[in-house]
Formats: C-alpha cells, sequence, structure tokens
C-alpha cells in the first residue's frame, strides 16, 4: 500500500494479526491495515463488533467515569472559545451529545450504526443522522464544533472526510479528534495483543507525528495535542498479556487482576507518558485554516510533522 501521506510504499511490517497485518511509513509514521477490508466487509464488522447491547451495557457500567471524562473535554472546548453548534460523529448511543446539551451546546449527531442511532433519538431526543457523512450534505459553515472520537482510524480515505467536516466548520470553529497512539507505551509493552490495534476495523494506525501532520495537510492548525488513556484500560490489556498458557496463566491474571499492582505501577507512571506524548490515546484540538481568505494564499512553513 502506498503512503496517504508521502504516496511512498509502507515499508515496514509492524505487526501481525491473523491475515491482518500493520504496515507502517517510517517516513510519516502512519501506519495502514493490510489488506484493507471492502466496505462490505467494514458494514459487517461494525455490526458484529458493537451490538447496541455492548455499548449500552458499557455506558451503564461506568456511567460515572464517561460523564466525567466528557465534562473535562467539553470544559477544554469551551476554554479556546468553543461553543454553539455541536456534531459529534460517530456518536454512538448519544451519551456524549446528551452531556454537550446540559452543558449548554446545540447538539447534533452522526452514527451508523442504525440500532445506536435509533436508541439515542428515542433515549435522549437526539437529533441523530445515521447515513455516512458525506450522504447528509449539511450546509457550509454550520457547526462551530465537530468532534471525532475514535473516528478517524476508521475511515478509508481520510483526506475526502476531512474535507467535508472542514467544509461544515465554521471558520472559528473547532475541531476535536481522539485516536489510538500506534508509539504509546501501551501498544509497544503489547504488541499484537494491544486492544486498540483492533483490525481490520482499524485502517489507519497514527502517531502524535502523523496524526498531526494529517491534520495539517487538511488544513487544520493544530491549538492543542495531549495524549491520555483510561489507566484500567490500560492494565487490563497488559494483564491479558501475561501469565503461561492453560489454567495458571487465568489464574496468574486473576490475582493480579485482584491485587491491582499492574494498575498501581501504571498509575504512578501515566504522568510521564503522558507528558512525553507516550500515552494510548491522541487527542488534538485544531481550528480551520481558509488559505483563500487568508493575505497569504498559501502557507509555505505550516503542514509539517512536529
Amino acid at each position: 500500500m502506498k503512503c496517504l501521506l508521502c504516496q511512498e510504499p509502507a515499508s515496514q511490517t509492524l505487526v501481525k494479526q491473523g491475515r491482518f497485518a500493520v504496515r507502517f511509513c517510517t517516513t510519516c509514521g502512519i501506519g495502514f491495515t493490510c489488506p484493507q477490508p471492502t466496505a462490505e466487509e467494514r458494514a459487517t464488522i461494525n455490526a458484529e463488533n458493537y451490538p447496541l447491547a455492548n455499548r449500552i451495557a458499557t455506558y451503564q457500567e461506568r456511567a460515572a467515569m464517561f460523564e466525567a471524562r466528557y465534562r473535562r473535554v467539553l470544559h477544554r472546548i469551551k476554554a479556546l472559545g468553543g461553543k454553539g453548534r455541536l456534531l459529534d460523529i460517530g456518536c454512538n448511543i448519544g451519551k456524549f451529545l446528551e452531556v454537550a446539551r446540559q452543558e449548554g451546546f446545540s447538539v447534533t449527531g452522526v452514527e451508523i450504526n442504525q440500532a445506536c442511532a435509533e436508541y439515542g433519538r428515542r433515549t435522549f431526543q437526539l437529533e441523530i443522522y445515521d447515513q455516512p457523512l458525506e450522504e447528509i450534505h449539511f450546509p457550509q459553515h454550520c457547526f462551530e464544533v465537530i468532534t471525532l472520537f475514535d473516528v478517524l482510524e476508521h475511515v478509508p480515505d481520510g483526506f475526502a472526510f476531512l474535507r467535508e467536516v472542514h467544509r461544515i466548520l465554521s471558520p472559528q470553529g473547532l475541531l476535536v479528534v481522539q485516536a489510538p497512539n500506534l508509539e504509546s507505551a501501551m501498544a509497544e509493552h503489547t504488541g499484537s495483543e494491544w486492544y486498540w490495534l483492533a483490525m481490520p476495523d482499524h485502517l489507519l494506525h497514527f502517531t502524535p507525528r502523523s496524526l498531526a501532520r494529517f491534520l495539517e495537510n487538511s488544513d487544520f492548525r493544530i491549538l492543542k495535542r495531549r495524549t491520555w488513556e483510561p489507566v484500567e484500560d490500560y492494565a487490563n490489556n497488559v494483564i491479558a498479556t501475561l501469565g503461561p498458557p492453560g489454567w495458571p496463566g487465568r489464574l496468574f491474571r486473576f490475582l493480579l487482576r485482584t491485587s491491582r499492582l499492574v494498575e498501581f505501577k501504571l498509575r504512578l507512571d501515566r504522568h510521564q507518558r503522558w507528558t512525553t506524548l507516550r500515552g494510548g490515546l491522541i487527542e488534538m484540538i485544531c481550528r480551520p485554516e481558509h488559505p483563500e481568505l487568508a493575505d497569504n494564499p498559501r502557507r509555505k512553513t505550516e503542514g509539517q510533522p512536529r
């Protein structure tokens, strides 16, 4: 496969899961799932991986944690001047939209899983579209904030997708992107068993450098960047890779989980991981660039990997 950024062949195989592998461009730092599933295969994968009952259970089991997380990101958005109409693409069952509405935003969602979209409409009385973004044809510049939580890695043509996001986002609006970090300590420690590789569901695999370049090449200027992860998820992923096979391994992992030693150690180390961009998830907050409206018609120094 050719790299989306530099058009050179993705030159290195990082990890394999069954018949799928992550090929990595050593120039740009972006990974690609090979072979890429077809559109029909992607639809089947989505339906199998994200059944409505599982999504509801996930939110109910950790409701307080999710609400606190959502309020923190909304406060970061507000601190940068974000307000008004908010579009959450990949909105799942709509819990983030419900919290955003409580925080004063006028909210709309997009969710291609029709069962989840219908649940959000029915349960929270939300406006949720269940078609792909490009098929909805929102008016130009109609949202002040757009959020993409764990979405971009699922998109086969990320540049075309971001062009549509750019078109519908206000010139002074904010785009918030979250994606798994291929250079994270979590990925390094767990290798091919890293939960968030998720092949072939995840088509693209980003590092902080490659995600920044991907966004900048799509005419977004990055205002804030950070990495982080839920420590419990990191601990569970690490523990799942430890111990011998069979029942001795299961017993060993059970004892580790109940003792919470791994989670304690990871909590001690997380500040260093996050400040060195080695957290499991990348978050970037961006503003759209409009070169045609600027005095200088085209940036010469921006758009480089950082």
